[in-house]
C-alpha cells in the first residue's frame, strides 16, 4: 500500500485501515503490543507459516504500521515492534469519525411523536 494515497480522512490515509482489516495482520499487530518479536516466535504463536507471515509483515512494513531492527550480534534476525505513533494517527482518526457520527446524531431533528 502506498503511504501517500491521495484519498484521505482528515490527512490519515484510508490504506492503513484497509490494511489493519486483514485478520492475520490484525492478529500481528495485536501480538506485537505485548513487545518486540521475531519472526521464529510470531510464526510460532500466531500459527502462521514463515511465507504467509512475511507477506502480511512486508504490508505491515510498507505502510510503516511496524519498524524492524536487526539483531547487532546476529544480523541474520529480524525484530519487529509497533510504530505507535502511526498506530495512534490511525485510531485519532476512528475517533474524529465517531465523534463526527455522534454530534450529526445529536443534531438530527426528531420527528415528534404523535399525540391522541
Amino acid at each position: 500500500m502506498n503511504s501517500r494515497a491521495k484519498d484521505t480522512v482528515q490527512g490519515t490515509t484510508w490504506d492503513g485501515l484497509a490494511v489493519l482489516c486483514e485478520r492475520q495482520r490484525l492478529r500481528i499487530v495485536e501480538a506485537l503490543s505485548n513487545g518486540e518479536r521475531c519472526a521464529a516466535e510470531l510464526s510460532a504463536t500466531l500459527g502462521i507459516r514463515q511465507n504467509t507471515l512475511s507477506h502480511h509483515i512486508k504490508v505491515l512494513r510498507d505502510y510503516e504500521l511496524i519498524r524492524v531492527r536487526r539483531d547487532p550480534d546476529d544480523q541474520r534476525w529480524l525484530y519487529y515492534s509497533i510504530n505507535d505513533a502511526k498506530l495512534r494517527r490511525l485510531g485519532h482518526t476512528l475517533m474524529r469519525l465517531a465523534d463526527n457520527a455522534r454530534s450529526a446524531e445529536q443534531t438530527v431533528e426528531r420527528p415528534k411523536a404523535a399525540t391522541t
